[in-house]
């Protein structure tokens, strides 16, 4: 009877540190420095999705959204990214960009592949497994660039999480 409880007991403890770590709310920080968000991020086909204004607007860019047409338009200095809801494709200065990840509507609000938003915009982007946290680091020394490749690629190449 011991022997049966102690099995039972080392499978319980098994299958909680098997969901503990999937149900820790991701994280984004920018510069060291934590975001919060109106909606939380979310994975979504192992993509790390956050709401567009509030990713946008943290990077320091200006935001327009279209709705006849759902279309986002972000601008930072002389970088123009634009999304369109549902679309595998967004364009930097007019070049472009497969995603892994479409721009969606989740919940009510418009979520965009975090990676792809951030290093169009000209900074760094790192998963922390560890503390399942997504590090933005930006550099306010140098203008952005646009470091994502034509669409024969996807952007990066490197995944979120």
């Amino acid at each position: 009877m011991i022997r049966h409880l102690s099995r039972a007991g080392v499978l319980l403890g098994v299958l909680l540190l098997t969901i503990t770590p999937g149900m820790a709310a991701i994280q984004v920080e920018l510069n060291g420095r934590p975001l919060h968000f109106d909606v939380a991020p979310t994975q979504v086909s192992g993509r790390t999705m956050v709401p567009l204004r509030g990713i946008f607007e943290s990077l320091g860019a200006q935001v327009n959204w279209d709705a006849p047409t759902r279309t986002i338009t972000a601008t930072k200095g002389t970088t123009d990214v634009r999304l369109s809801i549902g679309n595998p494709r967004a364009t930097v200065n007019g070049q472009t960009v497969l995603l892994d990840a479409p721009a969606m509507i989740l919940n009510g609000s418009t979520m965009v592949p975090l990676r792809f938003i951030g290093e169009a915009l000209g900074a760094d982007v790192k998963w922390l497994q560890a503390t399942e946290t997504v590090s933005i680091t930006t550099s306010q020394e140098s203008p952005p660039g646009v470091t994502v490749r034509p669409e024969k690629g996807r952007a990066r190449g490197r995944r979120d999480r």
